[in-house]
């Protein structure tokens, strides 16, 4: 990567200077909602005898909200980590590999202990 690619990748407004009503929601998703909904969702799917129903799909779908609401806060510019530094692209990739692969060897490993 040359050092105009570092440069923009690095470039970002401070956190306190959020004004895009997209990055607010974004932010909201990933950081509050969504990791508060995929932990309310484990007992539920702990209790689901099939593979696949309802509350399984809204998990999943939760998985990838929380991606789309990380994208939506970096690609506005002012993404931020939740200790308050600025975020760049390549925390944007881990943060997305992160929340999948945890998130789905949760939801595995919740069906296989008490599923059926």
């Amino acid at each position: 990567m040359d050092n105009k690619n570092q440069n923009e990748e690095r470039r970002s407004v401070p956190p306190e200077e959020v004004t895009s009503g997209s990055a607010l929601v974004g932010r909201l998703i990933w950081a509050i909602l969504g990791p508060t909904l995929m932990l309310g969702l484990l007992a539920p799917i702990s209790k689901e005898p099939r593979w696949m129903g309802w509350w399984e799909v809204t998990y999943l779908i939760n998985l990838l909200l929380m991606i789309w609401g990380r994208y939506l806060e970096q690609k506005s510019g002012t993404g931020s980590t939740l200790s308050g530094g600025a975020s760049t692209w390549s925390d944007f990739r881990k943060y997305a590999a992160k929340v999948l692969i945890v998130g789905l060897v949760a939801f595995v490993c919740i069906k296989l202990a008490f599923g059926s």
